[in-house]
């Protein structure tokens, strides 16, 4: 058995690289080392046996790589800045807060709109001695 993998809609097909060997009883694998946020399509490659030959192709799309990198870059009693790396592609983005360690979400409200090209903001409105966690909503783009 072998996995083989195809980003071109399935003109091209290559060997899939799986977390472990696939012997001829194998009924599922992890194919790893995909980028995020593309198209590809996959086949089983049977080599003997009554079913030998190629499956059928399965269209998957991997998901999109989160900014990992929002973070705090200052406080006073009411407001809190964010800082975070450049998203390709972005169309929207938000903050939101939290005041129940992320149970629940709510719009914060921010000094300024923020597009989708921004790599920072100010939440406002905040109250004092409060804990808050917050989050970075991306809307679009390749961190979406």
């Amino acid at each position: 058995l072998a996995i083989e993998q195809s980003t071109d809609g399935g003109t091209t097909w290559s060997a899939a690289t799986t977390s472990g060997a696939l012997g001829g009883s194998d009924t599922s694998a992890t194919v790893t080392g995909l980028s995020a946020n593309t198209s590809y399509s996959f086949r089983l490659v049977v080599t003997g046996g009554a079913n030998a030959g190629n499956s059928n192709a399965v269209a998957v799309t991997t998901l999109s790589v989160p900014v990992s990198d929002f973070a705090t870059a200052g406080k006073t009693s009411t407001t809190a800045d964010f800082g975070w790396s450049a998203v390709s592609g972005a169309s929207l983005l938000a903050i939101e807060q939290s005041t129940d360690g992320g149970t629940t979400w709510s719009a914060a409200t921010t000094s300024g709109a923020l597009g989708g090209s921004d790599t920072s903001a100010t939440v406002t409105g905040l109250s004092a001695n409060t804990s808050y966690s917050f989050r970075l909503v991306i809307t679009g783009g390749a961190n979406a």
